[in-house]
């Protein structure tokens, strides 16, 4: 290039061109960062239907089992209050989400 251009257009031509390259590769690293982050987003979305529907099953199955463990686990003389706590917290919850359930229905 320098044998065919004079200098000042080499110079020229060689500052374009490695200005351009900076552009490609700040392009080429925002598709690489774009790819990585939308290949998450895929794998987030593919593990919740996968997972939450796995330990849906395992909770529901198992209630039982676990309110009987966990209730092994209090302490006799605060039985009653604690289960009447945890009742008012189960009703409170119930209604918030039958409120929005109705709300989205």
């Amino acid at each position: 290039m320098q044998e065919h251009l004079p200098a000042e257009d080499a110079s020229k031509v060689r500052d374009l061109l490695s200005a351009k390259l900076a552009e490609a590769m700040t392009w080429l690293a925002g598709l690489v960062q774009g790819m990585v982050t939308s290949s998450l987003a895929i794998l987030n979305i593919l593990s919740l239907v996968v997972v939450t529907p796995i330990v849906t099953f395992f909770l529901l199955r198992d209630w039982e089992t676990m309110v009987a463990q966990i209730d092994s686990y209090l302490p006799r003389q605060s039985l009653e209050t604690v289960r009447g706590q945890a009742r008012l917290v189960s009703d409170t919850l119930v209604g918030f989400v039958h409120g929005q359930a109705a709300d989205f229905v």
